[in-house]
């Protein structure tokens, strides 16, 4: 097995996120089980663009390559609002 380095802001970013409450525009974020990278992208390519600024047609190859190679690619999922409440920060 090999060891990888994640950014841990990013992936507890992703993880810890009230999916419910603040994902205005649905999104999904992904841990590159190669690179360590966390990748966000939205659900729907226009909502890219209305969201963040981000060309719709980015959003559908970064879509594309992830459902194309999925053994490369781990959804985080985002927390429920119950859920993200239970979250304990770790700065305390």
């Amino acid at each position: 097995m090999r060891t990888i380095s994640i950014a841990e802001i990013l992936f507890f970013d992703a993880f810890g996120r009230d999916a419910d409450f603040h994902d205005l525009y649905p999104q999904a974020a992904y841990l590159d089980i190669e690179t360590g990278d966390v990748i966000w992208i939205f659900e729907e390519d226009q909502d890219a663009e209305m969201a963040a600024g981000i060309d719709p047609g980015e959003n559908q190859k970064l879509r594309e390559k992830i459902d194309s190679s999925a053994e490369t690619y781990i959804e985080i999922p985002g927390r429920s609002h119950a859920q993200h409440h239970e979250i304990k920060p770790l700065w305390r």
